[in-house]
C-alpha cells in the first residue's frame, strides 16, 4: 500500500508535520508492503523490513517507509534513515548496521540533535536478536 505525502501527513500528530513538510522530498514512493521492490537493501535492512511487516500487520505499528525522506543537516550534507516508522502518531527513524563507520555515527547523531520532533534509532543484529539503542539528542547548555 503506497501512501501520499498528504496521508502521511494526516497521520502524524501537528508537532511534526511542519519538519515534514519542510524535508526533502522522498527519493523512493512511501511504500509499507514487505513484497516490495526494495532496490538497494542490503541483508540486515531485508531482515528488518521482514519484523516491520510483522509489526504493522499486530497493529505495533501504523506505518513504515524505506529511506522515504532525506533530513537536512547543513549546507550540501543530507542524511537519509534507513526506515521510518509512524508509532501511535509519532515518527521514528530506525537507522540499521551491521557495523558502524564514523561518518554514519556522525550524521546519525547531529540528525537526532537537529530533528528532535522524532525519535532516533540504532538497530543492530547481536546473536540472532535485534538490538535497538535510542539516539539521544545532547543536552541543550
Amino acid at each position: 500500500m503506497a501512501f501520499s505525502r498528504q496521508q502521511l501527513l494526516n497521520m502524524v500528530g501537528p508537532h511534526c508535520r511542519k519538519q515534514i513538510l519542510e524535508s526533502a522530498p522522498p527519493k523512493k514512493q512511501l511504500n509499507s508492503d514487505a513484497d516490495g521492490e526494495y532496490a538497494g537493501m542490503n541483508r540486515w535492512e531485508r531482515e528488518y523490513v521482514t519484523q516491520l511487516f510483522l509489526l504493522k500487520r499486530s497493529g505495533a505499528i501504523e506505518f513504515y517507509a524505506y529511506e522515504s525522506v532525506k533530513l537536512c543537516l547543513a549546507k550540501r550534507t543530507w542524511y537519509t534513515p534507513d526506515f521510518m516508522l509512524v508509532r501511535s502518531g509519532c515518527v521514528e527513524f530506525h537507522e540499521v548496521k551491521g557495523f558502524m563507520r564514523d561518518d554514519a555515527a556522525v550524521k546519525l547523531k547531529v540528525a537526532a540533535d537537529m530533528h528532535r520532533w522524532a525519535k532516533f534509532v540504532l538497530v543492530q543484529r547481536e546473536h540472532g536478536e535485534w538490538k535497538f539503542t535510542p539516539v539521544v539528542p545532547r543536552v541543550a547548555v
